[in-house]
């Protein structure tokens, strides 16, 4: 967390079904926008956490107070109210009948390039294709749509990734080395 020892707020944010305890640093904006946001406490009550210690707010912090909120404790003893969070403005997907234009968020230790596609909206698209153009630096890749690692049936394939976004992938291999390309990067899928 590179806010921590900063002026930046430690909040509680609760939603229909889950809690979530951490910085307010943007990224709880994701989960918004997801499930909604009915609460949001910022963390202020020095009796629910341990010693601040500005480097290990994980630590010193969020873990005892999400301990003592699967306790039972109400949250409104951990601190105020708040009306709003910070922001995450994150590059959006560009959709069209035939294309999408987007960017790689990440690109994880397998190698794997998390795009900014959510797959909900990516299958709503694909009209249940199972083939496609991936565009990357002027080359032209064929990729296959796959619902699990075992079953792709080309070498890059897109799968929906853990984190409901769609992903360019390799089994046993990195499509970031293959590709050469790195987060930040654009990309081009387009329907065959």
């Amino acid at each position: 967390d590179p806010g921590v020892g900063t002026k930046r707020k430690s909040i509680i944010i609760k939603t229909r079904y889950h809690y979530f305890v951490g910085a307010d640093n943007g990224l709880f904006s994701l989960v918004a926008k997801e499930e909604g946001i009915e609460r949001i406490i910022e963390i202020t009550n020095e009796r629910y956490m341990l010693e601040r210690t500005g480097t290990f707010d994980g630590r010193d912090v969020f873990a005892p107070v999400a301990a003592y909120i699967l306790r039972g404790v109400d949250i409104e003893k951990f601190g105020k109210e708040l009306d709003k969070i910070e922001e995450l403005h994150l590059p959006q997907p560009i959709f069209t009948a035939t294309s999408i234009s987007c960017e790689i968020l990440h690109v994880d230790s397998f190698g794997n390039l998390i795009t900014n596609i959510p797959a909900s909206r990516f299958f709503e698209w694909a009209e249940n294709r199972e083939y496609f153009s991936l565009t990357v630096k002027r080359k032209k890749y064929k990729v296959s749509l796959s619902h699990s690692y075992g079953e792709a049936k080309t070498s890059l394939f897109l799968i929906k990734g853990s984190s409901e976004l769609i992903e360019i992938s390799m089994n046993k291999a990195s499509a970031a080395k293959k590709l050469n390309v790195k987060a930040g990067d654009k990309l081009r899928i387009e329907k065959l």
